[in-house]
């Protein structure tokens, strides 16, 4: 494994090795083959490269060679080098003696950023050369995947951070990486310095630890370098008393091992390097990169570090130690929530975020090594989030990292526009960029409608959940007045949004901001539908058509039987209101005095996708009984006043009339001592008793004697009950007389009826007349009595009632 290479990523590729011709070989193509060889083997791909180059400018259709020019090209990074010579073996290649070639065409191509052309390479991998188990078939099926997501990613541009190369005082044309601030300082780790380990070998470039001051002086840091050993990486504790550093060797030309050490500062001075002990540093494993967090839930900062050491998922691992009070360390436990099986490197825990920062070539990216990020909460990692195009680029992007309040960061990447060494290879090497961070104003605009509808919603209740950070408490607003609801959101994070109104099911979406970059307004439409339906029932006469007023309606529960009914009388229109339950079983009865019942079922699973259910009911004249009792009013003393008669010669109809006109003499009589609402109460109660039961009485009379004829004229024997009643204004003995005049009066109405079409019947016995009076003997308590008092005693509606005949009871005798 080319440790080197994931360590400081380029930090042994940028040995730009001198490459010598043996003596008596020189511009001969097995010489340069040769040597070309014994460079791979000892991967130094850079000279391999050079080598191989050299032998195909003798002949360039040599298949082996070319094929060893590409793969040194791609172990160096050279990747447009690579491409040319795989481009090379596929015309050279007619035999198929190099298969994987195509692989790794689509390899480079994918770190190059051509997604298209790696798409198709990787294609022809697997149309090919597909077997059974075959890793590099599942990893060309990955990749095909990412290139495609990648082609979409790429044309993202985020707009809330902005990169730039940081100056060629910072970054030569090596490796520069592992930005980190201390103070008014930069520090970083640079391959510029070049150190002799064999004499018969050209020399070979170690790292040091650089700072960089705030007027662009940089330097090696000499108390924190050893300029006789390759250091790199610095990372502080908390209290900037503790720096955490690496010190690697070489254990070949392209491979380093490193061991984890630290420096402690005493009296303001760096003390001398700490080896960490051999639980985490071991022989023949590297332990790199640190990086130091805190972990909230066992009060203790944690140290980070990159291994190969057995037990990871992968290659290269993340891998933490947990650091207790008195500066000892804890076994090592591998961060297996973000590690892959590939190579996972560069942690950078930003503490006041609990954010994780690490760079991956296992997880779905652009290329190369991406930056993802992870939140740690109290119940573990949050899920892994890549970082988007301009922090990532289709190359390697590694050793991220950010400042406590997120606005300016570093990154280091080898992408264009970072220096190359040998700029015809476009080799090598990272330089340090520098990140500021925009934050984005993003709001969701959520909006309430009625699902059935689509008109607003006011009144509801939203809640906004952040689904990234379980922890989070949930923003919850209620809007009386309008159905538009307003919330800050954060870049990056997947959200729950719920509306909720009594009386309403509720609606819920799901979305999330993990593309988005920049301010703009998120408008999400929420769509409650009602639980119930407005049942909206009008009632006619089924003969002229009119609007009926003074039904009865009762509404049953069908599919819920326990439920009581609900009856209710409208003695002044026509129109009733009901909410049903959706899902539900309905039947409406629908009754009045002097008509016949109609009922109505309703399922109001016939109408899902109506608010409103409209329903007209249409009643036709009923029975005789339907008419009972049949209750008639009289003006008072009527008829014949202060007679003393217990006869009449009066009928109903010459008085009903002239008493619905004195309708607003009986309203100003009463309401003359009355003002405001007492007035308008007192005059809507006497216009009811007028309209709802004088003038109903008058009708349902001559409906009554109409379907009388009827019964009479079929053969039917029948006998009527009327009862006559007086207010107690007079004597009881006067108004017994009153009241046997007044029925008197309904009798002499019934015979003389129609030019007496019912008298016959009278006269035959085929219908007999039971009459009785009860003057004031059924008058309830509190009606007036009062002579000097006529407002109460005449014009009010409790004695005005008292004024009345009822037919109360048929019998039927054949």
């Amino acid at each position: 494994m080319n440790i080197a290479r994931y360590i400081h990523y380029g930090l042994t590729l940028v040995v730009c090795m001198i490459f010598l011709i043996p003596e008596g070989q020189a511009q001969t193509k097995k010489a340069f083959i040769r040597s070309a060889d014994e460079a791979y083997d000892r991967k130094d791909f850079n000279s391999a490269l050079a080598y191989y180059e050299e032998a195909l400018a003798f002949d360039s259709t040599q298949l082996d060679v070319a094929y060893m020019a590409a793969e040194a090209a791609r172990q160096f990074n050279a990747y447009s080098r690579a491409k040319v010579w795989y481009e090379k073996v596929l015309e050279l290649d007619k035999n198929n003696q190099y298969p994987e070639t195509q692989f790794y065409l689509g390899e480079v191509n994918q770190k190059l950023g051509l997604f298209d052309d790696a798409i198709k390479a990787y294609n022809f991998y697997i149309a090919e050369n597909s077997q059974p188990n075959d890793w590099k078939t599942d990893k060309a099926n990955k990749e095909i995947m990412a290139s495609e997501w990648a082609k979409q990613v790429i044309n993202t541009e985020r707009k809330d951070v902005e990169i730039e190369r940081m100056g060629d005082q910072i970054n030569s044309p090596y490796t520069e990486f592992g930005a980190t601030p201390m103070g008014d300082t930069l520090l970083f780790s640079s391959l510029r310095f070049e150190h002799v380990v064999n004499k018969n070998k050209p020399p070979v470039l170690f790292s040091q630890i650089m700072g960089s001051s705030e007027t662009g002086q940089v330097q090696r840091e000499a108390t924190l370098s050893d300029s006789m050993q390759i250091t790199a990486h610095t990372a502080f504790n908390q209290k900037m008393d503790r720096l955490y550093f690496t010190i690697c060797e070489y254990v070949n030309a392209s491979d380093l091992r490193c061991d984890l050490y630290y420096r402690d500062k005493v009296d303001g001075q760096w003390g001398p390097a700490v080896k960490l002990p051999d639980y985490i540093n071991q022989d023949s494993i590297t332990s790199t990169q640190p990086n130091v967090g805190y972990d909230s839930n066992m009060e203790k900062e944690v140290l980070y570090f990159v291994s190969d050491r057995p037990g990871g998922k992968g290659k290269l691992d993340i891998w933490s130690t947990s650091i207790n009070e008195d500066g000892s360390f804890n076994a090592p436990v591998n961060v297996s929530a973000v590690n892959t099986a590939e190579d996972d490197i560069t942690p950078f825990y930003h503490i006041p975020s609990h954010t994780l920062y690490f760079s991956s070539t296992g997880q779905k990216g652009l290329g190369g090594f991406d930056v993802y990020k992870s939140v740690q909460y109290s119940q573990g990692w949050g899920k892994i989030k890549h970082m988007g195009n301009v922090i990532n680029s289709s190359y390697n992007d590694i050793y991220f990292s950010l400042n406590e309040d997120e606005k300016k960061g570093y990154i280091s990447s080898n992408r264009l526009g970072a220096q190359y060494i040998e700029s015809s290879q476009e080799a090598c090497c990272y330089d340090i960029y520098s990140l500021k961070f925009i934050p984005a104003e993003i709001n969701l605009l959520a909006s309430t409608f009625d699902r059935i509808s689509r008109e607003a919603l006011p009144g509801a209740t939203v809640t906004l959940f952040d689904l990234t950070d379980p922890e989070a408490d949930p923003i919850i607003i209620t809007n009386l007045d309008s159905n538009l609801f307003v919330f800050p959101l954060e870049s990056g994070k997947e959200y729950k949004v719920l509306a909720e109104k009594d009386g309403f099911d509720p609606d819920s979406l799901f979305f999330n901001t993990l593309d988005v970059y920049e301010s703009q307004e998120i408008k999400k439409n929420l769509f409650l539908k009602s639980k119930t339906i407005d049942l909206d029932l009008l009632t006619f006469d089924k003969t002229t058509l009119e609007p009926l007023p003074g039904t009865t309606v009762t509404l049953l529960d069908l599919t819920d039987t326990l439920q009581p009914p609900q009856t209710f009388t409208n003695e002044d229109g026509n129109d009733y209101h009901f909410p049903l339950l959706r899902g539900k079983k309905y039947m409406v009865l629908v009754s009045k005095k002097g008509y016949a019942p109609e009922s109505v079922e309703i399922d109001t699973r016939d109408y899902d996708d109506v608010n409103t259910i409209t329903k007209k009911v249409y009643l036709g004249l009923g029975d005789l009984e339907s008419f009972l009792p049949l209750i008639v009013f009289f003006d008072n003393d009527l008829p014949d006043p202060k007679s003393w008669s217990s006869t009449t010669d009066s009928r109903y109809s010459e008085l009903y009339q002239p008493y619905l006109g004195q309708k607003m003499y009986y309203v100003n009589q009463f309401t003359d001592v009355l003002s405001g609402a007492e007035a308008t109460a007192a005059k809507t109660e006497l216009d009811r008793f007028f309209e709802n039961r004088v003038k109903k009485g008058g009708e349902d009379l001559t409906k009554f004697l109409e379907i009388l004829q009827l019964n009479l004229e079929r053969g039917a024997e029948l006998e009527i009950s009327i009862k006559g009643y007086a207010s107690p204004r007079s004597s009881a003995n006067y108004n017994y007389r009153l009241g046997q005049r007044r029925v008197q009066n309904v009798l002499n109405e019934i015979e003389l009826f129609d030019n007496g079409v019912l008298k016959p019947y009278i006269q035959s016995g085929q219908l007999k007349v039971q009459q009785k009076s009860f003057g004031e003997t059924a008058v309830p308590r509190g009606v007036s009595d009062k002579i000097d008092d006529p407002r109460n005693s005449i014009y009010s509606v409790p004695a005005s009632q008292e004024r009345r005949v009822e037919i109360v009871q048929i019998k039927r005798t054949k």
